[in-house]
């Protein structure tokens, strides 16, 4: 059983030290009855996610949410594909030197940017509220963002929560996505652990 074995990874000596309360991580998530009609399936590589948001832009539909705010929402998206194309914000054998102006960094902002050109009108200034909502509309394709905007789905209602799906964040030769999480945890001295 999962939770029997998190509380076991949650203890020391016998005593506990940490407990896992959230894990997320950032996904592609999409329209599966868009993808279906336009004959698409799930981007795995950034070509085939351009060329579905390209696809799936017509009329009063549009392929994917690009926003560009100064939220989260903005920064998780984009560091994703920063992750699926091999470069990073800091280089991780040494955390001293920045490597957000490398190539493969460089060339996943530039890759974010000219899919804005896919993403509805004023959407480059949504933050978390408008972001999520727009996924409800019907009108929207993909959007690169968390697990949790399954509980928006949910709450949309059953059949709108039914029309999507999610998978990993297309790869440009690269590998992973933003990821987090919060553990609750107490100090030893506690006087109500």
């Amino acid at each position: 059983d999962t939770a029997d074995s998190l509380v076991e990874m949650s203890k020391a000596d016998g005593s506990y030290f940490a407990l896992p309360y959230t894990n997320n991580a950032v996904l592609l998530w999409y329209n599966k009855a868009m993808f279906e009609s336009a004959g698409l399936t799930p981007p795995t590589t950034w070509d085939e996610l351009r060329d579905a948001a390209e696809t799936l832009t017509h009329d009063d539909q549009y392929g994917i949410l690009v926003p560009s705010s100064t939220s989260m929402v903005t920064s998780q998206s984009l560091y994703s594909l920063i992750l699926s194309n091999g470069g990073d914000v800091v280089d991780r054998d040494n955390p001293d030197e920045i490597i957000f102006d490398d190539s493969a960094s460089v060339e996943a902002i530039e890759f974010y940017s000219s899919l804005a050109q896919y993403s509805p009108p004023g959407s480059g200034g949504y933050d978390r509220p408008e972001a999520q909502a727009a996924m409800t509309t019907g009108k929207l394709g993909m959007f690169i963002y968390g697990s949790w905007m399954q509980s928006a789905l949910d709450a949309a209602g059953p059949e709108v929560a039914a029309q999507f799906g999610a998978v990993p964040v297309p790869s440009n030769g690269g590998a992973g996505a933003f990821m987090g999480n919060l553990s609750l945890f107490a100090f030893q001295g506690s006087e109500h652990p």
